[in-house]
């Protein structure tokens, strides 16, 4: 028996006169001893896909199972291949509803924070705003608090900080401006 792992796919492959010869029809994958995907063999191969939590992130040590088909609980084992999950990569986007506000009136901008990944998974965990010292706001989005900042020109980044399956990111930086009100002077 040969294990093959391809991309998130791992396949079991068996020459067909061995496969007659040992009448085998449904394999189990197993990392260690946890069974991670299994499938039924066609004409000597088969194959699946493991599920994105199939696998936290290290490496897994892949082990194929092929019983046959007789009741028999005793499998034949292929031997065991290491794979390596890494953390998954992911974007970091950062937009306001408004670019520029008078000053007392920073609540009238909604920050909005989004975190995209290649892969399957919802990131989850913290998301830092740059530039405020003060102000942090969970994956979403939030909304400044009135006379935070003085009026002025700020360039805002959101941080990502990743968590146990992703690795975080920043987004690109974004303009604030904050200008006088007539009354606040």
């Amino acid at each position: 028996m040969e294990l093959v792992p391809g991309g998130s796919q791992v396949s079991q492959r068996l020459a067909r006169s061995q496969m007659r010869r040992a009448g085998r029809e449904q394999v189990v994958i197993e990392d260690g001893s946890r069974p991670v995907c299994s499938f039924g063999v066609t004409a000597g191969r088969g194959s699946c896909l493991l599920t994105d939590t199939a696998l936290g992130v290290g490496i897994g040590r892949l082990t194929a199972y092929a019983y046959p088909n007789n009741g028999s609980l005793t499998a034949a084992a292929s031997a065991s291949h290491a794979l390596t999950i890494v953390k998954g990569s992911d974007t970091t986007t950062l937009t306001l509803s408004k670019a520029v506000v008078a000053f007392g009136h920073e609540n009238a901008t909604k920050l909005s924070v989004r975190v995209l990944t290649r892969y399957h998974g919802t990131p989850n965990g913290r998301v830092v705003l740059g530039v405020f010292s003060s102000a942090t706001a969970d994956y979403g989005s939030g909304v400044l608090s009135a006379q935070v900042l003085p009026p002025g020109t700020y360039q805002i980044v959101a941080s990502y900080e990743g968590n146990a399956s992703f690795t975080g990111s920043t987004s690109a930086r974004v303009t604030l401006k904050i200008t006088w009100t007539t009354w606040a002077r």
